[in-house]
């Protein structure tokens, strides 16, 4: 278990505080990097990712659906949850939104890429992508129930993402079986490899932000819900679909992740509590140290 935190979970720690160590020593806006991540590195990650994958057509559907119906329970059981506690109205809209995604960006690709190889990190830029189609017009429905809020300028957001069309043009050009001249493939490359490293500074850059307005009930029960009760119900789902070996493996990884950081974008955005989800994103993210390794050396062994 020490050789899996070693190997897997600190090498992800170490970049994030070099994130957190730069914006208290230089406090400063996160300027480009978040947009050139958004629209240039992360896509050029997606195109790489699925050019060179050797996941057949059928079991990267399976991914792609096996994703989506984790998200859609994990909203289902968040708002149970958040009934059962008789939260209110903005408290319960926070928690789903905080509960329902996962990292499966700046940490599930890094992680996945490091605890399965270049099988784990296919699987994670698919789940990647099926995550970013749905968490943001499902988010702001969430976080609808606490707010009046238009679907317009959402819904342009959403498609103004240029990683929902780098699916596309990276699946025909793997289905017409075309290969990129070299001297525009290196690019891409480049920054596909730039990609991974920015998503953890960014991460650091959110974690600095610190702990503000703590409801320690509230956030003990939003960890657990995120951390652990997630794991049994995507291991439930991967069953159902009959996925296995390291594709399944990689799933329950991604879906244990922490909370997603587009979540306190999403609810300071559309007027919910945004300190709330903060504060989740920070404790799941330091706490998520503990549970993926424990997580990672069990289905490693």
């Amino acid at each position: 278990m020490i050789s899996v935190f070693y190997n897997i979970i600190l090498p992800i720690l170490l970049v994030a505080s070099f994130g957190v160590i730069l914006q208290k020593l230089r406090p400063s806006p996160l300027g480009f990097l978040s947009p050139a991540l958004l629209y240039i590195l992360s896509p050029c990650l997606v195109i790489d990712g699925i050019i060179n994958a050797n996941l057949p057509t059928n079991v990267s559907v399976k991914i792609v659906t096996t994703s989506i119906t984790c998200s859609l329970v994990m909203l289902v059981l968040g708002l149970v949850i958040a009934n059962l506690s008789k939260m209110t109205k903005d408290t319960k809209s926070s928690f789903v939104l905080a509960s329902t995604f996962p990292n499966a960006g700046n940490m599930g690709i890094p992680i996945s890429f490091l605890a399965f190889g270049e099988e784990g990190l296919s699987v994670a830029l698919i789940i990647f992508v099926a995550q970013g189609i749905i968490s943001w017009p499902l988010g702001t429905l969430i976080v609808a129930r606490a707010q009046t809020i238009g679907w317009k300028e959402p819904l342009i957001q959403v498609l103004k993402l240029p990683t929902l069309y780098a699916v596309p043009i990276a699946l025909f050009i793997r289905f017409i079986n075309f290969s990129i001249p070299s001297n525009l493939y290196r690019p891409i490359d480049m920054m596909a490899d730039a990609a991974i490293p920015c998503m953890l500074l960014l991460l650091g850059y959110q974690l600095s932000n610190g702990l503000k307005e703590i409801n320690l009930k509230d956030l003990v029960l939003l960890n657990i819900t995120r951390l652990i009760l997630s794991i049994p119900v995507v291991y439930l789902i991967t069953i159902v679909f009959n996925i296995t070996d390291i594709a399944q493996n990689t799933l329950i990884v991604m879906a244990a992740m922490p909370t997603a950081v587009f979540t306190v974008l999403l609810a300071t955005e559309f007027g919910t509590k945004g300190q709330y989800v903060a504060n989740s994103v920070i404790t799941s993210t330091l706490l998520s140290m503990i549970t993926l390794t424990i997580l990672i050396y069990y289905l490693t062994n």
